[in-house]
């Protein structure tokens, strides 16, 4: 899979619905649907910033296992496709809360919308578990 650029200050899923709303604005893209969200995600390491500029990465493996470090945590998860969006939970946190996403490419990269439309991530995709998430 080839790599691909989200656009400046990234977070996929951005700590999915446990990271606060950030002052991110509404911003809009093309939207990636159904089976081509795990087609773009699936193997590959979302590397970007949350709304107030932290770091975040993840990494979505093909089984549905979630590894991402925000918030200068691990952390495990699931994800799934659900219509057009991205749902994650993280196990650690609060394994019964699914948050979902629109992802969005934004010509210099990807963004994943929260459902009332704003921001709370963009960010760049390097290809295989580029900081070795899997492992830890």
């Amino acid at each position: 899979m080839t790599t691909r650029q989200l656009p400046a200050g990234v977070a996929l899923l951005a700590a999915l619905a446990w990271v606060p709303d950030g002052p991110a604005a509404a911003q809009t893209g093309d939207k990636i649907e159904g089976s081509a969200i795990a087609e773009t995600l699936i193997g590959n390491t979302f590397d970007g910033t949350l709304p107030d500029g932290s770091p975040m990465r993840l990494f979505a493996e093909e089984d549905g296992g979630l590894h991402a470090v925000f918030r200068d945590a691990l952390r495990r998860g699931e994800w799934r496709v659900t219509g057009d969006t991205f749902c994650g939970r993280w196990l650690d946190l609060s394994p019964e809360v699914w948050g979902c996403f629109n992802l969005l490419t934004t010509g210099d990269g990807y963004a994943f919308q929260r459902m009332n439309g704003t921001i709370q991530s963009h960010g760049i995709l390097l290809p295989g578990d580029a900081f070795g998430l899997v492992g830890n």
